[in-house]
């Protein structure tokens, strides 16, 4: 995706127009790590399916994640999926942080599903129920509906009406153990090329090109999103951003958004692209899904150190990279 075979390894080699090129790669690696946490699914009357927990959502995608999963276990249209998390009155999630919430939250989501199955099961073979008679064991639930060898259907929604309840509940827990005998972490590489023009000492990030392996991808596009922030965050770590210390105090001089320097539209890539595996890893979880928030930032100032040192031929080892290093 990136081109490294085209790649001239002489520093100042490579030139596009005025300005030189320099390519960099840095491999990444973060752990992958999961927490105790508890969901609950509801099959309600009204033909919707509740879904909460007191997990919280920081902007990564917890809302979507947890529909999709409830949607995948159970064939219901993810249009028709309630997420209601936020609240320390539901069970308790995961803190949302340290690359975690998804990978604890979303088995424990999956357990719940099966569980209010069962549950529903139950409903449908009492009295006045659409299956009363029948045994719990000959019933099959698939996309929203239960059915039996005898070849009657009913949605959830017509079973619960049929005895008057509310609802057909299931809790599902997740532990944060590790499967004995295995670990598990997620890693990354970063490809980026650079452009430095040094008539008029430009220097900025033309290109990454991202290849990340954190087990099931469960939703691309928040995925993405989340680790093309994290480059953001690189690019800030290696060329920006820097805290000054008044010496006599020890005070941070420039604690403010207008002297502490952070990258803008203007410095980021032209191109941004991430590549996931999207291979499940079913030994740390039964859903395979591990943590992303760290791993896209983890090593990507080293990529730009490196594709500066192609580019320039002077090896940078602290870090902002600022011109006055290169001059």
């Amino acid at each position: 995706k990136f081109g490294w075979d085209k790649r001239n390894p002489e520093p100042g080699s490579m030139r596009d127009g005025k300005d030189i090129l320099g390519w960099g790669v840095a491999a990444c690696a973060w752990d992958a790590m999961k927490s105790s946490s508890k969901a609950r699914v509801s099959f309600l009357a009204n033909g919707k399916v509740r879904v909460s927990c007191a997990v919280q959502d920081i902007g990564t995608g917890t809302y979507n994640v947890m529909a999709q999963t409830v949607s995948a276990a159970t064939g219901i249209p993810v249009e028709k999926v309630e997420v209601k998390i936020g609240d320390s009155d539901l069970v308790a999630g995961p803190l949302s942080g340290g690359s975690w919430a998804t990978a604890s939250l979303l088995p424990a989501v999956k357990q719940a599903c099966e569980n209010a199955i069962s549950e529903l099961k139950t409903y449908a073979v009492m009295d006045k129920s659409p299956f009363a008679g029948e045994s719990e064991e000959d019933l099959t639930f698939k996309n929203g509906q239960l059915s039996s060898q005898s070849g009657t259907a009913r949605s959830f929604s017509d079973i619960l009406k049929a005895i008057k309840a509310g609802s057909a509940e299931g809790e599902g827990s997740t532990d944060g153990a590790m499967k004995e005998g295995y670990s598990s972490r997620v890693f990354g590489a970063h490809f980026v090329e650079i452009r430095w023009d040094p008539e008029i000492a430009d220097l900025r990030v033309s290109r990454v090109v991202s290849a990340i392996d954190v087990g099931k991808i469960v939703n691309h596009k928040t995925a993405a999103n989340q680790v093309e922030g994290a480059i953001v965050m690189g690019i800030g770590m290696a060329m920006f951003e820097h805290t000054e210390y008044d010496e006599r105090t020890g005070r941070p001089i420039n604690n403010n958004i207008a002297e502490y320097l952070m990258p803008v539209h203007g410095d980021m890539p032209d191109e941004l692209e991430v590549i996931f595996l999207d291979k499940p890893d079913y030994n740390f979880s039964e859903v395979g899904a591990k943590g992303l928030g760290e791993i896209g930032i983890t090593g990507l100032a080293a990529a730009i150190s490196n594709a500066v040192y192609h580019a320039t031929g002077k090896r940078v080892r602290e870090l902002p990279i600022t011109l006055e290093k290169l001059m």
